[in-house]
């Protein structure tokens, strides 16, 4: 067992890597902390690698909260901007869209006299007949929100387990 004052002092450029990996999203934690454990036992060096991936978790929640924010307030300063109610939805669309990151994005309005879904804003589908898709009652992933007026989740819209054919 190695006592305190026999313990060798982190070098600096190690600590200075492990810096930088807290930096970049993409760095490989096991070659950043590599270089600690020269000085540190394991169970140091375990804590280290935990404390790092937890600041790290804590960045990405942090630039995700700020792209959120950024987008919240661009959308609003849209809304107080443009006059165009198609040209607002659409920039609104592709504000979810980046922000969600899905493949198809879209948007549907409520038609309380036929009881449909009629899409207004699409962003991600070539076909143009999308746009013009209505919905009838019962049907579709939007129909928990139509009866009850709030978010749910559709068990039929799994993810595909693998490629379509």
């Amino acid at each position: 067992m190695v006592l305190p004052a026999q313990r060798a002092l982190v070098p600096l450029d190690s600590v200075l890597g492990l810096l930088d990996l807290l930096l970049d999203e993409t760095a490989d934690e096991q070659s950043a902390v590599a270089p600690l454990a020269e000085s540190l036992d394991g169970v140091e060096l375990a804590g280290v690698l935990r404390r790092t991936r937890r600041v790290r978790a804590a960045l990405a929640r942090w630039r995700r909260r700020d792209q959120e924010l950024s987008a919240l307030l661009s959308s609003a300063r849209e809304l107080a901007e443009l006059r165009d109610l198609d040209a607002l939805l659409d920039r609104l669309v592709a504000r979810a869209h980046g922000l969600v990151g899905t493949d198809v994005t879209y948007l549907s309005e409520f038609d309380q006299e036929t009881d449909e879904l009629r899409v207004r804003s699409t962003l991600g589908t070539f076909a143009p007949e999308f746009r013009r898709l209505r919905v009838p009652p019962g049907k579709g992933p939007g129909r928990q929100g139509r009866v009850h007026a709030q978010p749910a989740v559709d068990d039929e819209l799994r993810p595909l387990s693998r490629r379509p054919a």
